[in-house]
């Protein structure tokens, strides 16, 4: 199973296609603070070993 991050939804769907493994359907909810909730539907079901999550931190703070 490949689960996306918000900002990295094409890539994890090109690389679902390329292996041939499930793209996971991801819930994402904003918060009016601007943190992001991602929920994981039927994950718990998903064996462990072969799960990755696909994720880029894009920030324009110059100190990270």
């Amino acid at each position: 199973m490949i689960v996306s991050g918000s900002a990295s939804q094409a890539l994890a769907a090109a690389l679902a296609r390329e292996l041939e493994e499930p793209l996971a359907a991801v819930e994402y909810d904003r918060f009016p603070d601007g943190e992001l909730l991602a929920a994981i539907p039927g994950l718990a079901d998903a064996d462990p070993d072969r799960a990755a999550f696909v994720a880029s931190t894009v920030s324009t703070d110059a100190h990270l």
